[in-house]
């Protein structure tokens, strides 16, 4: 009876291993823009390829309410039961950013864990230095801490969003 069990609940791991190498994740890709045109939030020309593991993104132009806010170089999504992941490479402002002109990402992940459901955990660093935060869906806020560079700091229009800390530098936003 138990050899029966751990046989079942074997072949129920299995499955859903198989089920989300299998997935068709370039599908959810188009259904998840499709959403997010709802909201005006467009992500332009990229190339989408389904790998076993993830789905990978090149190419991208990041268009908010018609303007060009950034360019992505490389971004990977995992889609995994216990955590989910976007990873993203070489993300540039845009010529309609202003405010972030000069400024660049080389390397940002966005994680969601299963035992923290309600929570996206962020991480970064670029030319603007480091960043890592949460961002809660519940509390509906925002909170990253960062670690500038003299071109962030040389940058008033961000500056001035952002509270002193002992840390570095604290931006708190709620929506």
């Amino acid at each position: 009876m138990i050899q029966k069990l751990l046989l079942a609940k074997g072949y129920g791991i299995l499955f859903v291993i198989f089920l989300l190498l299998l997935l068709p994740k370039v599908a959810l890709w188009y259904q998840a823009e499709a959403m997010l045109k709802k909201f005006d939030i467009i992500l332009d020309g990229e190339i989408a390829r389904d790998h076993w593991t993830h789905l990978e993104l090149t190419q991208g132009t990041l268009m908010i309410q018609g303007l060009e806010m950034a360019k992505i170089s490389k971004a990977s999504l995992n889609l995994w039961l216990l955590a989910n992941g976007m990873r993203i490479e070489n993300l540039f402002s845009g010529k309609n950013a202003q405010m972030l002109q000069g400024l660049s990402i080389e390397q940002a992940s966005i994680t969601h864990h299963i035992f923290a459901p309600l929570t996206l955990f962020v991480q970064a660093h670029g030319s603007f230095g480091t960043l890592e935060g949460e961002i809660s869906l519940r509390l509906r806020n925002i909170e990253l801490h960062i670690t500038p560079t003299a071109a962030l700091r040389r940058n008033t229009l961000i500056m001035q969003q952002l509270k002193a800390t002992k840390e570095g530098y604290t931006y708190v936003k709620s929506f």
